[in-house]
């Protein structure tokens, strides 16, 4: 097992089948609402719509055999695809691909998914597919 600190801004801390996760607070902050006083990125643009008002943190406990990694998989919307025993769905990235498909993700054998982020560039993605009744807990910031 490993214990992992990952991010998420959201308006609540409801997690759904699928909600992703940032591995740094500096990435976290860039899918905050505009709206959030005093929370605003120096970095340039905002992902409005995809995060929420409020920051929160997971410190998470993640069986490392449980986690589906094509971060770093040339073809990793196919790798996902090839895991669940479906033909290459085209022309999508992991990280839009995988929540879409959570179910079977979970139905594979995994709680978590680690893909490349498309947005920001070179960033990591933690994506939640396990079992609601064994979701992370998060705590405000």
């Amino acid at each position: 097992m490993m214990t992992k600190t990952l991010w998420r801004a959201a308006d609540d801390d409801s997690i759904s089948d699928s909600a992703c996760f940032a591995e740094t607070v500096e990435t976290a902050r860039l899918y905050l609402d505009p709206g959030f006083a005093g929370q605003a990125p120096a970095m340039g643009g905002r992902m409005v719509g995809f995060g929420g008002r409020r920051l929160y943190r997971a410190e998470v406990t993640i069986d490392p055999s449980r986690v589906l990694d094509v971060a770093d998989v040339r073809d990793a919307t196919g790798a996902i695809a090839d895991v669940i025993g479906v033909r290459h769905p085209g022309a999508i990235e992991a990280d839009d691909y995988a929540p879409r498909v959570s179910y079977e993700i979970r139905e594979a054998g995994y709680d978590w998914v680690r893909v490349q982020e498309c947005y920001p560039a070179d960033t990591i993605t933690w994506i939640f597919v396990g079992a609601l009744n064994v979701e992370p807990e998060m705590e405000e910031v």
